[in-house]
């Protein structure tokens, strides 16, 4: 098992239970591992310590087959390994998650591109955008009528 960082394996941060079930190979590139890697310590880790729990990722790395399957956003930072997906339970709830790390992260000066309230279900960070910005972006991720997710600016 290979560490990313001190609490986060690659293993973690690539498993998937579709790929497996699908027999889709969801094995990072170099320039992904290097991502994750920076996710892992930039991000989680902090986010953890913040948290003072370990951390559940429910999704990291997904390779575009896998992307497609579970019908990833085409612009997905999972793709390049530069998000994650992940909850606390034994914290509190997604949006409790948020209202605690997003103040700490800023006041902290560590850099994100983007933390979405998914559905109150889980939380999604990511460090960068597809051309290597943080833009600080806090969203919230609800339904839309016609079923398509729909993101709004979130007030932290």
């Amino acid at each position: 098992m290979s560490q990313l960082s001190p609490h986060f394996s690659m293993s973690e941060m690539t498993k998937s239970q579709t790929a497996i079930r699908h027999g889709i190979s969801n094995t990072p590139t170099q320039q992904h591992l290097n991502n994750l890697t920076s996710l892992c310590n930039n991000l989680l880790e902090p986010v953890r310590e913040m948290l003072g729990l370990p951390i559940r990722i429910t999704s990291g790395y997904r390779g575009i087959e896998l992307n497609k399957r579970i019908g990833g956003s085409k612009t997905s930072a999972h793709m390049r390994g530069n998000a994650a997906d992940f909850d606390c339970d034994r914290y509190g709830t997604p949006e409790q998650i948020i209202k605690k790390i997003v103040p700490e992260l800023r006041k902290q000066g560590i850099r994100f591109d983007q933390i979405i309230l998914e559905h109150n279900a889980w939380v999604h960070i990511a460090e960068y955008n597809a051309n290597r910005e943080q833009r600080g972006q806090v969203l919230i991720a609800k339904r839309a009528k016609n079923g398509m997710t729909a993101y709004e600016f979130y007030e932290v």
